[in-house]
């Protein structure tokens, strides 16, 4: 399991299993809880989360690893200036 603090008291739990599933659990303060679940790819240095089930489509970003336990997901198409999402485990 990935953890990301995106912004203050928000918080991204990403859990990616040996089969290819993944959970990505978001919660932000004064808004619902969200979670997506669906099937993972990693190819070329992009990591495509495309749901199941629900009309919430994917996401694709382009992941930089810090080290083994640290990367930085950014998404296909982001402005230039974006920081992207800093997960840890």
């Amino acid at each position: 399991t990935w953890m990301a603090t995106p912004a203050k008291d928000a918080k991204i739990a990403l859990a990616i299993t040996d089969d290819g599933g993944f959970k990505w659990d978001a919660s932000n303060p004064g808004k619902p809880p969200t979670t997506i679940a669906g099937a993972s790819t990693f190819a070329d240095g992009v990591l495509t989360l495309a749901a199941k089930g629900t009309q919430d489509g994917a996401l694709a970003g382009k992941v930089a690893w810090q080290d083994a336990d640290h990367f930085t997901f950014r998404l296909v198409g982001a402005p230039p200036g974006d920081p992207g999402l800093k997960f840890a485990r």
